[in-house]
C-alpha cells in the first residue's frame, strides 16, 4: 500500500496523463470539469465521466474510497489533492489499528 506518500502537484499530473496532453501550464488552482459561471477560471475540462474514471483510478492506486459526498466538494485540483492525502493518512490510521488489534488478539 502507498500509505507513506502524500500526492504533489507532479504526481497529480501523473495521474491525469491519461487524460490532458499538455500539462506544463496546470496549476492546483485549475478546476477538474468546466465551470461555465466563471470563464476566467482555468480548467482541465474534464467529462463528468472523465472525473468518474479518475476517482476510481486513484481509489485503486492508492487503496482509499472517495464517498459521494466528498466527489461534489471537489471542485479544483488542490481539492482533489487535498482529498487523497487525507484519506491516505486515514487509511494508514486504520492499518494501524487493525494491526494493534490482531497483535492483541493473537500475540
Amino acid at each position: 500500500m502507498n500509505s507513506e506518500i502524500t500526492i504533489t502537484l507532479q504526481l497529480f499530473k501523473e495521474l491525469i496523463s491519461t487524460y490532458i496532453d499538455d500539462m506544463s501550464e496546470i496549476t492546483g488552482d485549475y478546476l477538474l470539469g468546466g465551470d461555465q459561471n466563471n470563464i476566467n477560471q482555468k480548467t482541465l475540462g474534464l467529462s463528468s465521466l472523465e472525473i468518474v474514471e479518475l476517482i476510481i483510478d486513484i481509489e485503486s492506486k492508492y487503496k482509499i474510497t472517495i464517498t459521494e459526498d466528498e466527489i461534489h466538494q471537489i471542485k479544483t485540483i488542490n481539492d482533489m489533492m487535498r482529498l487523497i492525502n487525507e484519506e491516505v493518512q486515514v487509511q494508514k490510521s486504520l492499518d494501524i489499528k487493525r494491526e494493534e488489534t490482531k497483535k492483541l488478539l493473537f500475540g
